[in-house]
Parts: C-alpha cells; structure tokens; sequence
C-alpha cells in the first residue's frame, strides 16, 4: 500500500554516528603528558581508606562495601577499578570509542 508507513523491505538498524569531540577534549585533557595512572590509584587509595575510616559502614554506598569485601581491602578494590577501567589508557579510551551505542554505556564500578 502506497504512504501506508510499512517499508517494502527490512532495512539494518539505524545506528548513529554521534562524534565523541567533547569526550575526546575531556579525555585529552585530564589523560595529557602530565597524568599518572599510578598517581591517580594512590590518590585514590588513600581517599578511599579515609572515607572507609570516618564514615559508618552502613552508610557507605552498597559497590564500595562490596568492592572492599570482594577484593578483600581498599587498595586491591582501587587496583580492580583501575585495571577494569577505559579511561587510564588512550588504548582503553580509543576501545571504548569503538563500542556501539547499545554497550558504551558506563559499567558499574567493579563489585
């Protein structure tokens, strides 16, 4: 039926090609010469330990309990986040441009 709607054919998803040119600014500019992954997971480290320190476990957010339980202490937890993540590399940061729409979303910390 002519103007009816339906397509005479099955046609590919359509998938869109958005240019990432914020995120890459973002990205170029915390990830320059300068940044230091190693840096970044001490700092970490020792932000997490004092948070673990002076806040009640109850209150802590429901990942950062079980990231600590599962990896058995801050810094192995802070480890596993770093290692897991797309953002310390411009190798993981070129993979995550690559993923498609449907998977690019964030993943949870590691628990």
């Amino acid at each position: 039926m002519k103007g009816c709607g339906r397509l005479s054919k099955p046609h590919a998803p359509l998938v869109l090609m958005i240019p990432l040119t914020a995120t890459d600014k973002a990205f170029t500019a915390y990830n320059n010469k300068d940044y230091l992954p190693s840096l970044d997971a001490k700092i970490a480290k020792a932000e997490l330990a004092e948070y673990t320190r002076q806040i009640d476990r109850k209150d802590w957010p429901t990942a950062i309990a079980e990231g600590i339980d599962k990896f058995g202490s801050v810094d192995a937890y802070v480890d596993a986040m770093f290692a897991q993540s797309t953002f310390t590399t411009p190798e993981g940061f070129e993979a995550f441009k690559k993923l498609s729409a449907r998977s690019s979303r964030p993943s949870s910390p590691p628990t």
